[in-house]
C-alpha cells in the first residue's frame, strides 16, 4: 500500500492523552514525518523536552485558531462534506462560557479537540485516496445500551470474543486513524502501545477511575469516543459543566454524528481487512445511544438492540460517581449536586424516551437483559441474546466465550448507597424520575 504524499508538508501534532482522563503534562506526541502525512511516529517526551500547546492569553479555547493549528499540523485542509462546525463551535463556546474550567482543563479540552480535528482531516484525506473505505458493507449490528453498572461492558466483550463479530477495541476508539500508512495491516500496530500508555496515565492521574470501567487497550469498548469525533457525543458534559451547550445539543439532529460513525467503522472494518480479520457483523456498546435510540435504527437499519437493566437506586450513582470524578480533573468548582440533578434528570429522559420507541413500533428490534441474570448465570444471557440475534452458536465461539469469562470475571461492584448524599443524589427523587423505567422493567 503505497503513502499519500503531503507535498512535503511536515510539522507534529503534540496529542494528547484521552480527554477528562489524562494528567496535566502527560503528552503523547504524534510527529509527522518527512514521508508525508500518513507517516506518524508515536513517542512519549520526558516533560523536560515536551513541546506545550500555548492557548491564548485570554486563557479561551479558540475554535477558528484551533481549525488553523489542524490544518498546520497535519499539512491538510479538506474536511470532507460532513457538517460537525456548528455542534464543534457551539461546544467550544459552552466550554469557555459555563464550564469553569481551570488550567489543567483548558488545556485538557484544548489537546482533545485539536486532536479531534487532526483525526478528521487525515480521515478525509484516507477516504480520498481509498474511496473503497465507505463502500465497506455493514451488516446490522447487535447494540448493547444501558446504564453503567448493568452489566454491558461484560456482555460485549464475552460477544467480542467470538471472531464472527467485529469490535472496536480502546486503541481503536480512540486512535481510528493509522498513525503511518506503513502501521494498516499490522497486528503489532503502534497504537496499542499508545492506549496502554495512555490508560496507564489516566489511572495516575484518577485512581478511583478504576472502579468505575475496567480499562483494557485491546478489550473491546464504548464507541462513544467514536461519536465524539462527530461532536455529537455526550462526552464533553461527562467531563464538564456545559448545561447550555446540553440542551443545544439535545435539540439538534444527530443523523450527521451517527452518520460520521458509520463510517468511521467502515474505516476500522476496512483496516481490520487489511490485517485479516474477517467477521459477519459488529457488536457495540455505549449508554450514550439510549439518547438517539430512534436515529441509531435508522442509521443502522435492522440493528438489534440489547438493553441491560438494573435498579437506578443502584446504577445510577456508578454514573455519578465516574462523572464527579471526571469533572474534579477539569474544573476547581464540581458542585456534585447540580452534576446529579443533571445526570438524573438526563438519563431519565432517554429511558422514557426508549419506552416510548419501543411503543411506537420498534419493540421487536429489543431484547432485555437484567442485571441480576447477568450476575447469576452470564453464558445463559449470551445463549439467550445469540438466539434473539439469530446467531447458531459455535464450539470454538463457546470456548473463546469462556475462556474471557474467565479472564473478566463478574460485574464489578457498585458504589454503596450509603454515598448517595455525597454524590448530591437522594433516594426519593431517584423514585420518582426513573418511576416509569422502574416499573416498565424492573416490577
Amino acid at each position: 500500500m503505497e503513502p499519500v504524499k503531503s507535498d512535503g508538508a511536515k510539522g507534529s501534532l503534540r496529542q494528547a492523552s484521552a480527554l477528562f482522563k489524562v494528567k496535566t503534562g502527560a503528552l503523547l506526541a504524534e510527529e509527522l514525518a518527512p514521508q508525508g502525512w500518513l507517516h506518524w511516529q508515536p513517542k512519549s517526551l520526558p516533560a523536560s523536552s515536551r513541546p506545550r500547546l500555548r492557548l491564548r492569553r485570554t486563557e479561551l479555547l479558540d475554535a477558528e485558531e484551533l481549525l488553523q493549528l489542524a490544518r498546520q499540523k497535519t499539512g491538510l485542509t479538506e474536511l470532507g462534506a460532513w457538517r460537525f462546525l456548528p455542534s464543534f463551535r457551539r461546544l467550544v463556546r459552552g466550554l469557555n462560557e459555563e464550564a469553569e474550567l481551570n488550567a489543567a482543563g483548558r488545556r485538557r479540552h484544548h489537546e482533545r479537540l485539536l486532536e479531534i480535528l487532526c483525526t478528521r482531516l487525515r480521515f478525509e484525506a484516507y477516504c480520498q485516496r481509498y474511496p473503497e473505505i465507505l463502500q465497506e458493507p455493514l451488516a446490522a449490528p447487535v447494540v448493547i445500551v444501558g446504564l453503567p453498572g448493568t452489566g454491558s461492558t461484560l456482555l460485549q466483550r464475552l460477544i467480542a470474543s467470538d471472531p464472527r463479530f467485529y469490535s472496536a477495541a480502546w486503541w481503536e476508539t480512540r486512535f481510528p486513524v493509522p498513525f503511518a500508512a506503513g502501521d494498516v495491516g499490522k497486528r503489532d500496530d503502534p497504537r496499542i502501545e499508545a492506549a496502554r500508555h495512555e490508560i496507564a496515565t489516566m489511572l495516575e492521574a484518577e485512581p478511583m477511575l478504576r472502579h468505575s470501567h475496567p480499562f483494557d487497550a485491546r478489550a473491546a469498548d464504548e464507541d462513544s469516543c467514536l461519536l465524539e469525533q462527530a461532536f455529537f457525543s455526550t462526552n464533553p458534559e461527562a467531563a464538564a459543566h456545559l448545561p447550555n451547550y446540553s440542551r443545544w445539543l439535545a435539540g439538534q439532529d444527530p443523523t450527521e454524528g451517527y452518520r460520521y460513525l458509520r463510517a468511521l467503522l467502515q474505516f476500522l472494518q476496512w483496516q481490520k481487512r487489511q490485517r485479516g480479520e474477517s467477521a459477519e457483523r459488529w457488536v457495540l456498546k455505549s449508554p450514550c445511544h439510549l439518547h438517539n435510540l430512534a436515529v441509531l435504527l435508522k442509521v443502522f437499519p435492522g440493528a438489534k438492540i440489547v438493553q441491560t437493566h438494573r435498579d437506578p437506586e443502584e446504577s445510577l450513582p456508578a454514573l455519578i460517581h465516574l462523572i464527579k470524578n471526571l469533572w474534579q480533573m477539569n474544573s476547581d468548582r464540581v458542585q456534585p449536586r447540580v452534576l446529579a440533578r443533571h445526570w438524573s434528570l438526563k438519563m431519565a429522559a432517554a429511558l422514557t424516551d426508549c419506552i416510548q420507541l419501543r411503543k411506537c413500533g420498534a419493540e421487536t428490534q429489543f431484547h432485555d437483559v437484567r442485571h441480576e441474570q447477568i450476575e447469576q448465570d452470564p453464558l445463559q444471557v449470551i445463549i439467550e441474546i445469540y438466539a434473539s440475534v439469530g446467531m447458531p452458536m459455535t464450539s470454538e465461539a463457546w470456548d473463546l466465550i469462556l475462556a474471557t469469562l474467565a479472564h473478566e470475571g463478574g460485574v464489578a461492584p457498585l458504589p454503596d448507597r450509603a454515598a448517595l448524599p455525597e454524590l448530591g443524589l437522594t433516594l426519593a427523587e431517584i423514585r420518582q424520575e426513573f418511576a416509569s423505567y422502574s416499573g416498565r422493567f424492573l416490577a
